[in-house]
């Protein structure tokens, strides 16, 4: 609703904004704020359309850009902090306290993206920076051993929003997090992997072949490393996610084919090339 109202918002932009100040403080399990004051789904829409307002002010960018920085400040903070914490605590439970709350503290930053568009970019408001701070901020995440699944889907989900509205100033943070994100990855991991990258490929094409032609291999072995595995055939969970990676290749090889990154393919070698057209025809 701001969204499509947000050409009128501008004369009580600054109200509203002022208004839910309150609602923005992040409650965490050490700093005994009240968690009932507010659900997490409602703070993320107030975020969301905190953003949306700043968008909405009309004030030049430079001053849009300061307010941005101001909503996204104590999201970066309370991370860097529970990060620490994250890294040194032993209990488990603790433990998965904070990974919830940092997965919650990225997908703040998910939801305030959400004011910028494929049209209006990041960088025609002006808040490029703001992002790419938060970006580097976020990915810092993505070496912390435990509870990798809840911490690494919240990234990819921001960096599926960085790739709409951050445009190519998210190209030199992709090697980095790619890498990051398939390092000992699982099954699970890999699959959900392989619709960010087909979103890359088709977003950046020519300017991320390169780096695409680097990773191609070891992601097909990895994903032909888990096809090829031995399950139970009474497993039906287990059969189910073998046939969702095969889908998920598919997809991959298609949207690799579809943007005219067959080179990238052909380049492999003859052996590797022909395993790639057996596995596509014999399944």
């Amino acid at each position: 609703m701001l969204r499509v109202c947000s050409a009128h918002l501008h004369p009580v932009a600054h109200e509203v904004l002022k208004r839910i100040q309150d609602l923005l403080v992040l409650s965490s399990p050490d700093n005994g704020y009240p968690h009932g004051l507010i659900s997490i789904d409602d703070q993320m829409f107030l975020y969301e359309a905190a953003a949306v307002l700043i968008m909405s002010t009309g004030l030049p960018q430079d001053k849009q850009l300061a307010m941005m920085k101001s909503l996204m400040t104590p999201v970066l903070e309370r991370f860097e902090s529970s990060l620490a914490m994250l890294r040194t605590v032993q209990s488990d439970a603790i433990q998965q306290q904070l990974a919830e709350f940092i997965h919650n503290l990225i997908a703040l930053g998910s939801r305030t993206s959400k004011a910028f568009s494929t049209h209006q970019t990041m960088q025609l408001c002006g808040c490029t920076e703001c992002f790419t701070e938060a970006l580097s901020v976020f990915l810092k995440v993505l070496n912390v051993p435990v509870h990798r699944e809840l911490l690494h889907s919240a990234v990819r989900q921001f960096l599926h929003r960085m790739i709409v509205c951050l445009g190519e100033d998210l190209l030199p943070f992709i090697p980095v997090a790619v890498s990051h994100l398939l390092k000992d990855c699982g099954q699970r991991d890999l699959q959900e992997f392989i619709p960010l990258f087909n979103q890359l490929i088709a977003k950046f094409k020519a300017a991320i072949q390169p780096f695409v032609s680097q990773i191609f291999m070891p992601v097909v072995q990895s994903i032909f490393s888990f096809l090829g595995s031995e399950i139970d055939k009474c497993d039906l969970f287990a059969e189910k996610e073998r046939q969702s990676l095969q889908k998920s290749y598919f997809s991959f090889v298609n949207v690799l084919i579809m943007n005219s990154f067959s080179q990238v393919i052909a380049d492999q070698g003859i052996l590797k090339l022909l395993s790639i057209c057996l596995s596509v025809c014999l399944s």
